[in-house]
């Protein structure tokens, strides 16, 4: 049975809108467990679909494993097992750890790896094993000689 829930955090990700990815280096829901921004104009939703989901309140880290599949304003990640990452006082995800046949996805544009981190702070996906990008880019024009 897959089960989905949302966490809130604030949104180090809505500047990233004309940008193809960030910075890249090669069940039933119940009451949904939620981490809470303490400005929800600034706060984004991220959804989570997973087989089983577990949270550990001494690292303030969800793991989510089986079938994952993660929304995040324009982007969707799908993978084997994920891990977010919160801070100490669970008011913000930091970053998000995805494995196993990872591929993000923004529009037309696609990001893939066995190992892909997250970095909200800085809006950086990092894939590693096996990695492939594939990038919607403008047609060149001949220029005039």
């Amino acid at each position: 049975m897959r089960r989905a829930f949302a966490l809130i955090f604030p949104l180090a990700w809505a500047v990233v809108g004309s940008a193809p990815f960030p910075a890249a280096s090669a069940a039933p829901s119940k009451a949904a467990p939620a981490i809470k921004s303490p400005a929800a104009a600034t706060s984004s939703v991220m959804t989570i679909e997973a087989k089983t989901t577990e949270y550990d309140g001494q690292k303030h880290t969800y793991t989510v494993t089986g079938d994952v599949r993660i929304d995040l304003e324009d982007m969707r990640v799908t993978c084997r097992q994920a891990t977010i990452f919160a801070t100490a006082d669970d008011s913000r995800v930091e970053r998000v750890l995805f494995v196993g046949d990872v591929v993000a996805k923004r529009g037309a544009n696609v990001f893939t790896g066995e190992k892909v981190t997250l970095t909200l702070q800085n809006r950086r996906l990092m894939a590693e094993g096996g990695t492939t990008t594939r990038l919607m880019v403008p047609a060149s024009t001949p220029s005039a000689r």
